[in-house]
């Protein structure tokens, strides 16, 4: 018979059944009756059949054929079989005797009972019949075909009364041979650089597995590969329920990833060959810190800190992958000379992520912080230690000076700093100065601000401080175009010093970034003076973009520690109601009293809609004696052009030639040009919004995809618009809000911005004509009138020529914005709309490359001396002009025979104009 099970090797001992005594005085405490049997009583079960006369047998005896008997043995000697573990499809054959031992012959019946799908067969099968001290050898075959744990029951039966159960265990697996990790991923490894892994190779059998034959190659490659490699023995042996370790190495020549298979033949059951893939990446994390570390000087006993910066310079991976992150695994340090422990404290920063680790291309701030309990120079060496392994430790040196504590005084000005509400993007530098007022030398140790996001320390240097002496630095102030609903900007500038009364003084920051409708310059610069001359005034715009009206008063001239100043002064009407739309004008002076920099800010509130506003503006100027020398850099031309355009019927044509002009409007390496356009029609709910390009882009440049096509489908805004006002378009597309918002990308600080206007009629601006100006003069500043221009290329001809006609005849509008912001007047009847534009276009890059503006005008009583990259430059060559000057706008220009070439220092020194 056949049933499943798990083969194994065991022997079974039936033992003896011994044969039927004689019954006699000898052998029976009972009777004998008429067959040789012995009677002993009758509580005894009855022995043989129906009408025998004895029906027991003695107590040491049994009943065995109708007769008492020995009693035989009905043990096994190995109740239990096990098989071990076997390869799925395997066939093995094992023996087994079956000895009877007995008087007797006696049958032995095999049947299985399994609860395994394997199968198993035993010859001979069913009952086999042993005589007196006979053995029988039996046969099992075993057959695999299924994996998992497998039983099995061999009952042995020798008579109704005797049987014993025999159970059979084994495994059955799909390979005896198993390696560990199924892909052997060597993670990242930079090239050149050699990475190892191991594969542990484990044999689940009952016999040795000889390894041999081992080969690499890459993904999709026959040849052996140069960057996986196996150093090992040819031959090795996996011992029988035991492992063994394979070595394997992998060195990239190259950035990113690669894919290999490790192959090699076994003697396993099943298994000939065995292949694995191999993974490795080329790159990986790279860390990268500075070497060094110096923190500002500190008092003894005040703490001080400092911050190094961790950055991953590795591959980033893409996908994303956590394990090419730079992983920092611990921080050691070990203290130098004149340091102790306990004067420093360096520690991962609480958001730092040690799973995660640092993404390819990211930064990570530590912490350093000493608190010196001595004099002298403090030193740390502080162990990164990372996961890159072609730099696995990397040691930083933090170094500090503990300066000794003094009996000093001093005061700090200003006690606090309210940087009012500038305009977005808006950069502030307030004066604070530290004086020493005691009779003792006093250290100015550091001077630190928070949030760092927001506030700033441009310039300050610490060092001691004479009795009487002081020290100035600036504290700066970025005004940012924060979300609706947060907090005004606060922080706090911190002073150190080693006075052993004070060694901090704090000092708040304070801003404001509420939407105003007060438009003013982001500040005033007055460039240089003589001592006791008087510069030219500015006249400084204050507009109300709103359409409510607003109260402007409190205007005054403060110095940066909140006194009054001389050498600035500031005259307007104020305290009266400033209408929608209008604006009015502070007339400003500088005058310096000595030599060097003086500084100041123009102050004032406004109330709008029940709040107020603290408004700053600042002011700036250096006291001179003598001649001004100021430097430039000539520069290729880049041109940021506005395009306003009358979108009414009439001007269908004129956007169809320029549209057909694209292409040579300056798309071009020569000239780095780029074009917004925008409706001027005052009906739209576009006008002011840049035209987007197919790639979303709010301008078309010489970068740009197609510049042409775009260009002609920029321009082509049909004829649907009514009146139009490409000044108030204009003003309101070089906004703060739509150049941070809408028409974000558009301009360019470096670059000339030049507004273009395309009409047949006059200008409607709603607005009062000067306030429009007067804001389209904020959007490159006061001391910038050289970076705009406002041209018009519209109805400037007493009548239009035949088969042109004109949407109006007022040009008043165009001919004072061309006036005052230097335009370029070109006719919209001249037959092309597009050649015109490209006229306005050259004269805009000759300006770029030929005109410089100074600070302040020059007297011309006194001859100024021009070089070009230090070479003197007459204004006059051979009876023909090489420069000139304006004695009014202050604006150098070269004749194009003397332009400098690009990327050359101009120089011009002259004697300031007094007033």
């Amino acid at each position: 018979m056949r049933v499943g099970l798990l083969a194994a090797v065991f022997g079974v001992l039936l033992a003896s059944c011994s044969p039927a005594p004689t019954c006699g005085p000898d052998t029976c405490d009972g009777c004998c009756d008429a067959t040789g049997t012995c009677r002993v009583g009758t509580t005894n079960e009855f022995c043989g059949g129906a009408g025998a006369a004895c029906d027991t047998c003695a107590s040491d005896r049994e009943c065995s054929a109708r007769a008492c008997a020995a009693p035989s043995s009905c043990e096994v000697e190995s109740p239990t079989i096990d098989f071990g573990t076997v390869a799925r499809g395997s066939s093995h054959q094992r023996t087994f005797t079956v000895t009877n031992t007995g008087d007797v012959a006696r049958a032995v019946a095999m049947t299985f009972a399994s609860n395994s799908s394997n199968r198993i067969a035993v010859e001979p099968s069913g009952t086999v019949t042993l005589e007196p001290n006979a053995t029988q050898t039996f046969t099992l075959t075993l057959d695999t075909t299924n994996s998992g744990p497998a039983t099995a029951t061999l009952p042995l039966k020798r008579d109704s009364s005797c049987s014993s159960d025999v159970t059979i265990a084994a495994v059955v697996v799909d390979a005896l041979l198993t390696c560990a990790p199924p892909q052997l991923n060597f993670g990242y490894v930079p090239p050149s650089l050699t990475g190892t892994g191991q594969l542990t190779c484990s044999n689940a059998g009952s016999a040795p597995i000889a390894i041999s034959n081992v080969k690499l190659s890459e993904q999709g490659q026959t040849t052996a590969s140069t960057i996986f490699t196996y150093a090992g023995a040819a031959t090795v042996v996996v011992p029988a329920q035991g492992s063994a370790a394979l070595e394997l190495a992998f060195k990239p020549t190259a950035l990113g990833p690669r894919q290999g298979l490790f192959t090699f033949d076994t003697d396993a059951f099943g298994q000939p060959t065995v292949s694995l893939p191999l993974r490795g990446v080329g790159g990986g994390p790279k860390i990268d810190v500075a070497p060094t570390l110096t923190l500002p000087p500190s008092a003894v006993g005040s703490s001080q800190r400092g911050v190094f910066v961790v950055r991953n310079v590795g591959v980033r991976p893409n996908p994303a992958d956590p394990a090419g992150n730079l992983r920092i695994e611990s921080l050691r340090t070990r203290a130098l000379a004149n340091t102790t422990f306990d004067e420093v404290l360096v520690d991962f920063p609480p958001t730092y992520d040690r799973t995660a680790g640092i993404e390819g291309g990211q930064s990570v701030n530590f912490d350093v912080t000493f608190t010196p309990q001595t004099a002298g120079t403090k030193s740390i060496e502080l162990s990164i230690h990372s996961n890159d392994v072609s730099a696995p430790v990397v040691t930083v040196v933090v170094t500090m000076e503990a300066i000794a504590v003094a009996p000093c005084t001093y005061t700090v000005t200003p006690a606090a700093i309210d940087f009012g509400t500038p305009r977005p993007g808006a950069v502030v530098d307030w004066p604070v100065t530290v004086t020493n007022t005691g009779t003792t030398s006093c250290t100015v140790l550091e001077a630190r601000v928070a949030p760092a996001q927001q506030f700033a320390v441009p310039d300050f240097t610490g060092g001691p401080l004479a009795p009487g002496a002081a020290n100035r630095f600036h504290v700066r102030y970025t005004q940012g175009s924060p979300p609706a609903g947060l907090p005004p900007p606060a922080g706090t500038l911190t002073i150190g010093t080693n006075s052993s009364s004070t060694p901090t003084t704090s000092v708040p920051l304070s801003a404001s970034t509420r939407a105003t409708c007060i438009l003013t310059p982001s500040q005033v610069d007055f460039g240089s003076a003589p001592a006791a001359c008087r510069s030219a005034a500015f006249n400084v715009p204050v507009l109300n973009t709103c359409s409510t009206a607003t109260t402007v008063s409190n205007a005054t001239v403060v110095t940066g520690s909140g006194g009054s100043t001389t050498e600035f002064t500031a005259t307007a009407s104020t305290g009266a109601s400033l209408g929608a739309n209008t604006g009015v004008t502070f007339t400003v002076d500088y005058r310096p009293a000595d030599l060097g920099a003086d500084e100041a800010f123009l102050t004032f509130t406004t109330t709008e809609n029940l709040d107020t506003f603290r408004h700053v503006i600042p002011l700036r100027g250096v006291g001179i004696s003598g001649t001004v020398t100021e430097t430039f850099s000539a520069r290729a031309p880049r041109l940021d052009v506005l395009l306003a355009i009358d979108d009414s019927p009439s001007m269908v044509d004129a956007q169809t030639s320029l549209a057909m002009a694209g292409a040579s409007l300056g798309f071009s390496n020569a000239v780095d040009v780029r074009f917004g356009v925008t409706t001027a029609d005052l009906a739209s709910t576009a006008r002011g919004v840049l035209r987007r390009t197919g790639s979303n882009a709010p301008f078309v440049a010489n970068s740009t995809p197609n510049a042409s096509a775009e260009f002609a489908t920029l321009v082509g805004l049909g004829g649907t618009g009514a009146a139009s006002s490409c000044l108030a378009a204009a003003a309101e597309a070089l906004s703060d809000a739509r150049l941070h918002g809408s028409n974000l990308g558009f301009l360019r600080n470096d670059a000339h911005l030049g507004v273009i206007c395309l009409t047949d009629s006059p200008d409607s601006t709603p607005n009062p004509v000067s306030f429009e100006l007067d804001r389209l003069s904020l959007v490159r500043g006061l001391q910038r009138a050289d970076a705009f221009s406002y041209s018009v290329v519209g109805p400037f001809l007493p009548t239009p020529p035949g088969g042109c006609t004109y949407d109006g005849s007022n040009t008043a509008t165009h001919a004072t914005a061309i006036t005052r912001f230097s335009g370029v007047e070109e006719e919209i009847c001249s037959g092309n709309a597009g050649a015109s534009i490209g006229n306005v276009i050259s004269q805009l890059v000759a300006r770029v490359e030929r005109n410089f503006t100074l600070t302040r005008p020059p007297d011309l009583a006194t001859t100024p001396i021009v070089t070009i990259n230090g070479a003197p430059v007459p204004s006059t060559v051979n009876g023909m002009p090489a420069w000139s000057i304006d004695s009014v706008t202050g604006r150098l220009t070269f004749s194009a025979l003397y332009a400098p070439a690009p990327g050359l220092p101009v120089t011009i020194s002259y004697a300031p104009l007094c007033y």
